[in-house]
């Protein structure tokens, strides 16, 4: 792929956090989706450009998707021993940094609260919880 315009330069452990869940903080990857869509985002309305963003990210590096996915980690005891093994290996393939250029426009459209949310909690479906029962 030639040269995008507009590009910048990401830490690869935030661009693995799009691509491949790995735990970063959210304002990390925020910041690559904010850049990517050209819009300010919460960690909901990204959710509804993900995909849009993980296609583009692949275009742009296809290296990325062929690296498996990260070791479980727990976040519980914070116990990031392997994950962080794990990128520290995908580091010394690819490098510290990517390019990431923005999503090219008509390449992806804007949600909004509502449509995301209803994408992942269809409006057919009515959950109902009772205050009074019994939890153990």
């Amino acid at each position: 792929m030639p040269p995008l315009p507009n590009t910048c330069s990401f830490p690869l452990r935030s661009v693995l956090a799009v691509t491949h869940g790995f735990p970063v903080e959210g304002n990390e990857f925020g910041a690559i989706v904010e850049h990517l869509t050209g819009r300010p985002t919460s960690p909901l309305a990204a959710l509804g450009v993900r995909e849009e963003c993980l296609a583009w990210i692949y275009r742009q590096h296809p290296q990325l998707s062929v690296i498996t996915a990260p070791p479980a980690f727990d976040s519980k005891t914070g116990d990031f021993t392997a994950v962080d093994a794990w990128a520290d290996l995908v580091e010394q393939l690819i490098g510290t940094t990517l390019p990431i250029a923005p999503l090219p426009p008509g390449d992806w459209q804007n949600k909004t609260t509502l449509d995301v949310v209803l994408d992942h909690a269809p409006a057919d479906k009515v959950y109902v919880i009772d205050p009074d029962a019994n939890t153990d």
